[in-house]
């Protein structure tokens, strides 16, 4: 996964991920204890959310739905 906002890029690997928490507006994803990225579903490009939730569902296995 490519998360890039104005101050910086970063690359996550599904392995990296170690839960993931879907909510109607945001994917949190949790990294390590102290580490969460929060990304809204409003800014991913081409509409694409319901397919990057299928995709985490497959890919990892603390996969949450809120």
């Amino acid at each position: 996964i490519r998360y890039a906002n104005k101050k910086s890029v970063a690359t996550i690997s599904y392995e990296q991920i170690a839960r993931v928490y879907d909510t109607r507006s945001h994917f949190y994803l949790h990294i390590s204890a102290t580490q969460i990225f929060s990304v809204s579903k409003r800014q991913i490009q081409n509409g694409r959310a319901k397919e990057l939730s299928r995709l985490l569902r497959h890919k990892v296995t603390g996969k949450k739905e809120s």
